[in-house]
């Protein structure tokens, strides 16, 4: 412990430096700022952190180094961020995101295989497996796990007629809920599940 020129009393700390065997670092006794409550302090090109009841000293960037660094990455979470902006698939496309195109073109896909289906049958199926092989349908979109969404189909076979809902798994502005029925009118909803109620979906 020492004074310096004003009397204040001043501790002195010594770490470890690297190769450069060990460096002494004085801090102020106050009351306002006692040793068991050290936060971060600048010495030479350290910071000095309390650490495990003691104070080791860490090698420091200039502040000039610091700030192009932040400026980098700051421009790569930008270009990032751009291209992950969605590419619209066709002129016209409502979608608003990979997730959201897959899923409308699963319903697309399920909307045309049962207007086959009823075409080739007289009715509308009341099964996803009936389906199969109708159209583009193929077997493996019989799974109503679709990825991002999961697929609810609600056949009613003394009406015949039926409800198709898509809804998302995380629901969100870029995964909206999507509905249709035998009319063939897709709907949309960012808010709730999409029903008969829910607005048209259109290109935005």
């Amino acid at each position: 412990m020492t004074r310096n020129g004003r009397g204040r009393r001043r501790f002195s700390c010594l770490f470890a430096s690297g190769n450069s065997g060990s460096e002494r670092a004085d801090f102020p006794d106050t009351r306002q700022s006692k040793l068991t409550r050290f936060g971060p302090r600048f010495v030479g090109n350290k910071v000095v952190i309390k650490n495990n009841g003691g104070f080791k000293a860490y090698p420091m960037t200039t502040r000039r180094t610091a700030l192009g660094t932040l400026v980098s990455t700051l421009l790569v979470l930008a270009l990032v961020s751009a291209q992950t902006v969605y590419q619209p698939k066709f002129k016209g496309d409502p979608a608003r995101s990979d997730s959201e195109a897959a899923a409308l073109g699963y319903l697309r896909t399920f909307l045309r295989a049962q207007r086959m289906y009823k075409k080739n049958n007289g009715h509308y199926a009341t099964t996803l497996l009936e389906l199969v092989h109708t159209g583009s349908f193929t077997r493996r979109m019989v799974d109503t796990d679709r990825g991002d969404y999961t697929v609810e189909f609600h056949p009613h076979k003394d009406k015949d007629t039926f409800e198709i809902t898509l809804i998302p798994k995380q629901r969100d502005s870029t995964h909206r809920s999507f509905f249709s029925d035998q009319e063939g009118t897709i709907r949309a909803d960012e808010e709730k599940d999409a029903n008969e109620s829910s607005p048209v979906l259109k290109a935005d």
